[in-house]
């Protein structure tokens, strides 16, 4: 099987399921807005300490997770069918009986 195959089989595993890459999409925005909101919230909220440094590590940790999970999701929905639409052509057969004409 040569490469360009599997890039095929696996981009058409990742884009078969429309309603799984949306889902994907928006659970990472949510998580990425929960994210940024600790982020927020521990700059507004908390004196600056240790505490405050802690807890808006975790809102960074969130808010990147939440970032790449959204990210996963967009693909899976927009690039990722581009790229399979353009590497799932057929390659164009030569007939011998045009040729001769």
């Amino acid at each position: 099987m040569s490469a360009r195959n599997k890039v095929v089989l696996w981009l058409k595993e990742h884009t078969e399921n429309s309603a799984r890459a949306i889902r994907q999409f928006t659970t990472g925005g949510f998580i990425f807005s929960f994210g940024l909101f600790i982020i927020i919230l521990a700059e507004r909220l908390i004196p600056p300490s240790l505490q405050q440094e802690l807890a808006a590590l975790l809102g960074l940790l969130l808010l990147i997770t939440g970032a790449a999970i959204a990210l996963w999701g967009y693909l899976s929905l927009s690039l990722f069918k581009i790229a399979l639409h353009l590497l799932d052509k057929e390659e164009p057969k030569t007939d011998d009986s045009s040729a001769r004409h």
